[in-house]
């Protein structure tokens, strides 16, 4: 190789040095397992902040960016899990009807064995009235779909009204309201049920009222007892 100077590498004196120090040793295996938590916790934090933003603002009004900011996480993040803000939007949505769901079945199971009309009455308006405490984004994004005419809200919230309409069928059989349009019921039902939330800054301070109290919530559900059970029972001594 004429005056090239060539350099011999030492690799088995290298060898028996990284072993010396423990680099040749076997790596132990990785457990994926918080890796996935992660992945599971940024994924619900993205949900939760894209479901109080969509509440909030709307939409259209909502930037990816903003989830991002309110979450916790990288910017890119949501997309990654998401793919984009319609297909956020659109988990966000069924997640929330998911819990409007189980407002039915739920207060079925709280009505115990062969429960009168009464009874029923009294676990539905609790479950809803309770539903809405605990979910207050729900008729929020409700409106903004509204608002905006999006199809996510005939593709998703109708699941929910139909369930709804079939506790009104069931609460009301073999009663003087079974004659009633179900449906009409049902709107009339869930329109004094979200009174108080329709009305929070117009009626309900001005007519002094402490609006979003646990104390202010039980007496709205025995108010609404109240009124119905004696539209159930008027209606039968009439």
């Amino acid at each position: 190789m004429g005056n090239a100077m060539v350099f011999l590498i030492p690799w088995k004196q290298i060898h028996a040095c990284l072993s010396d120090c423990g680099h040749n040793q076997e790596m132990p295996a990785v457990n994926p397992t918080p890796k996935i938590r992660d992945a599971e916790r940024s994924k619900t934090a993205i949900l939760e902040a894209a479901t109080q933003l969509f509440a909030a603002k709307g939409f259209e009004a909502t930037s990816i960016a903003e989830i991002a900011e309110k979450a916790g996480v990288a910017r890119g993040t949501p997309s990654y899990f998401f793919g984009n803000k319609d297909a956020l939007q659109g988990a966000v949505v069924a997640g929330l009807n998911t819990r409007a769901l189980k407002i039915v079945p739920d207060a079925l199971e709280r009505a115990g064995e062969n429960p009168s009309a009464a009874r029923l009455l009294e676990v539905f308006i609790d479950g809803y009235l309770d539903f809405q405490h605990q979910n207050p984004e729900f008729l929020q994004v409700i409106h903004w779909l509204s608002r905006d005419v999006n199809p996510l809200l005939s593709l998703t919230h109708w699941n929910s009204l139909e369930t709804m309409i079939g506790a009104v069928m069931l609460t009301f059989k073999n009663t003087p309201l079974e004659r009633e349009d179900p449906r009409q019921v049902v709107l009339t039902l869930i329109g004094m049920c979200n009174a108080h939330l329709t009305y929070a800054h117009s009626l309900v301070g001005p007519l002094g009222f402490a609006g979003g109290t646990p104390e202010f919530l039980e007496t709205r559900k025995a108010h609404l007892k109240r009124m119905m059970l004696g539209v159930l029972y008027g209606s039968s001594a009439s």
